[in-house]
């Protein structure tokens, strides 16, 4: 997606430090499921950034599913996933779980600020994934 009158220079830094953060964590043998996509600032004024398939905002769900995230995994899963005790497969569930996990720590790492339900996405699969990344460091357009 080709994104004008947005400075997405921070947004490159931080999903080059997630890509990093990421592999160290896996050599470990934790994998957080952080949800990476590719941004590529071309100026101070436009870039590139990747769709990621098959995700929505936390707005949008609590918009379409009734504030209720367990009916977009259900809306989202298939017929047989649909007859577990959870109406949707346990692995979306450990994948959200340990992607707020991941996020949870980044974030707060990183201090990254304007933090909303537009700003928070998920994917039909359960990996939970931040966007927007134009305030970092404990900056924060509500505190100013």
């Amino acid at each position: 997606m080709y994104k004008s009158g947005d400075d997405l220079r921070q947004d490159h830094l931080v999903i080059q430090i997630l890509y990093i953060i990421d592999n160290i964590w896996k050599r470990y043998g934790l994998d957080l499921k952080l949800t990476l996509y590719r941004v590529l600032a071309l100026s101070t004024n436009d870039g590139l950034i990747e769709f990621v398939d098959h995700a929505e905002s936390i707005s949008s769900i609590k918009k379409n599913y009734k504030g209720e995230i367990k009916g977009y995994f259900i809306n989202n899963s298939t017929a047989y996933s649909k007859e577990t005790a959870l109406g949707f497969d346990i692995k979306i569930l450990e994948n959200f779980i340990s992607s707020c996990a991941g996020y949870s720590v980044i974030t707060y790492i990183l201090g990254i600020g304007d933090r909303h339900l537009d700003n928070l996405m998920v994917t039909r699969d359960g990996c939970f994934f931040h966007i927007d990344f134009g305030y970092i460091l404990g900056e924060d357009p509500n505190n100013v």
